[in-house]
């Protein structure tokens, strides 16, 4: 019995109890990248109004991310650069678009902002040519990550790889800190071995132990990871960055006490956990917040989560 399956069992047992680097391509949202563009690249002028549409991956049409940058009169230096994942529920429905106003904002405030795709699960579809699910949900998250340095050769901005912060809301919260995870995961295992590691995150009313989210009936997590705790055990084990914390990561958590979606057990259970291993930490309960607050981009929910990514990167805020 392999170490990871080992301690897959142990886990579940316990709380019962108690993405190849893929060729990338660079596109407008208005189409592709051809030479008419060169000129307006090498300016350097788009800005949070007019992302850039990159690819990171060619084995499914939503291996991309959008590219926001602020505008050029706020750029200074390198740029540091958020990777932000969007929720829905692990869902092939579910968009980046719903966290578009998120990235925008953020651009404003003087950062790169990587807006990406992933696929996502759906058990009604006949066919599953193009659906995620476990392992490709994670595995697109490992492709994007792990893309990064060839992302910052394609954009007109010079970005600073010595300040990337990952961050995400509900299961993308999720996303984010699996993907801090990644150092920590035994060859062989989904995002093993990363090209790129990231070591700052900030996690917005995410899902960090799936077996707990099961048992707190989640109605998400078994067509995601294929089964229930006890017939994918090593599923929910390694999909539960609270189970696979990098000690020399920086994490940050926001969640709200009124969150009837994702029980705020989830953020107490990671900062416990990762305290405990010695872990940089930061937990932030607000009690003003409920699981839809965030994507209110005037509401202080976001601006405190803003807040959050922007201090971890050291950037000091515009407005």
């Amino acid at each position: 019995m392999s170490k990871w399956r080992a301690a897959a069992m142990v886990t579940v047992g316990v709380l019962c109890l108690g993405g190849l680097l893929g060729a990338g391509g660079c596109a407008t949202l208005n189409g592709p990248f051809t030479s008419e563009h060169a000129k307006e690249r090498a300016e350097g002028n788009r800005d949070a109004s007019n992302p850039h549409r990159i690819e990171y991956g060619t084995e499914s049409p939503r291996q991309y991310g959008d590219l926001f940058l602020p505008k050029v009169e706020a750029r200074k230096g390198s740029l540091p650069l958020v990777v932000f994942i969007h929720g829905g529920g692990w869902l092939q429905h579910s968009t980046a678009l719903s966290t578009t106003k998120m990235a925008r904002d953020l651009a404003a405030q003087g950062v790169a902002v990587w807006n990406i795709e992933y696929r996502g699960s759906d058990i009604h579809a006949k066919d599953k040519d193009g659906i995620g699910g476990w392992p490709i949900t994670y595995e697109d998250i490992a492709k994007a990550i792990d893309f990064i340095p060839e992302l910052a050769d394609k954009v007109p901005a010079k970005l600073d790889l010595g300040r990337v912060s990952v961050a995400g809301v509900s299961a993308g919260g999720n996303l984010a800190a699996w993907a801090c995870s990644r150092p920590e995961f035994p060859d062989g295992a989904p995002g093993a071995n990363p090209v790129f590691t990231v070591d700052k995150c900030v996690g917005i009313a995410g899902v960090y132990d799936m077996t707990l989210a099961y048992e707190q009936h989640d109605k998400f997590v078994v067509g995601l990871l294929g089964g229930s705790p006890k017939e994918v055990p090593e599923h929910y084990f390694m999909a539960s960055p609270g189970l696979n914390v990098a000690p020399r990561a920086q994490m940050t958590i926001l969640h709200g006490k009124n969150d009837r979606t994702v029980s705020i057990d989830e953020a107490t259970f990671y900062a416990h956990t990762a305290e405990s291993l010695g872990q940089q930490v930061r937990l932030i309960q607000l009690d003003d917040a409920n699981h839809g607050s965030w994507g209110k981009i005037e509401g202080p929910q976001w601006k405190r989560a803003r807040s959050a990514i922007l201090e971890q990167l050291s950037v000091k805020r515009h407005r």
